[in-house]
């Protein structure tokens, strides 16, 4: 578990850093249902994976009206590469201040991104709950990252969130 989490944190700062030249990994184009829509991702897979074989799975999701085209490609082709599955695409709720100058820049390599929401966005994010489900993921393996002074999900919100999936277990 150590080395595996050692080399999750080596390769994201390498990729963040741009240092890393990801290859050995399959992209595909996925969609899935979610509350009668149907969301786009990419599927990540390392080369050399073989059918039914188990691997770790990083789910990577943008905030408030992010795309997948926008910067997590970078980090989810580091990951595959490394031999984990990766998934990027699916939304999240990232309502903070920073969060404005990092959208402003998106519409550069993401020309599809538009600088809007709907009224039901704004809506279903009063009920954002990040930890809703965690005990549901139990029984298997979860590696969670948990930043020191989170603003959108606070730190101690997150460690109850992880002891209640190792509760579950």
């Amino acid at each position: 578990m150590k080395k595996t989490f050692a080399s999750l944190v080596v390769f994201a700062l390498l990729a963040w850093a741009g240092l890393v030249q990801a290859a050995g990994y399959e992209r595909r184009d996925v969609t899935f249902p979610s509350q009668g829509l149907d969301c786009a991702a990419w599927y990540y897979v390392p080369t050399g994976l073989k059918t039914g074989e188990s691997r770790p799975v990083i789910v990577m999701a943008h905030g408030y009206s992010g795309v997948k085209e926008a910067y997590l490609d970078n980090f989810a082709s580091k990951f595959a590469y490394a031999g984990f599955v990766a998934l990027e695409g699916p939304l999240a709720v990232m309502p903070q201040p920073e969060a404005y100058e990092f959208f402003m820049g998106v519409g550069k390599i993401a020309p599809r991104w538009q600088n809007r929401v709907t009224v039901e966005s704004l809506e279903t994010g009063m009920y954002y709950d990040p930890t809703a489900f965690i005990q549901l993921i139990s029984p298997v393996p979860l590696l969670m990252i948990i930043a020191s002074d989170e603003i959108i999900t606070p730190t101690a919100v997150e460690k109850k969130a992880f002891e209640r999936y190792l509760m579950a277990r």
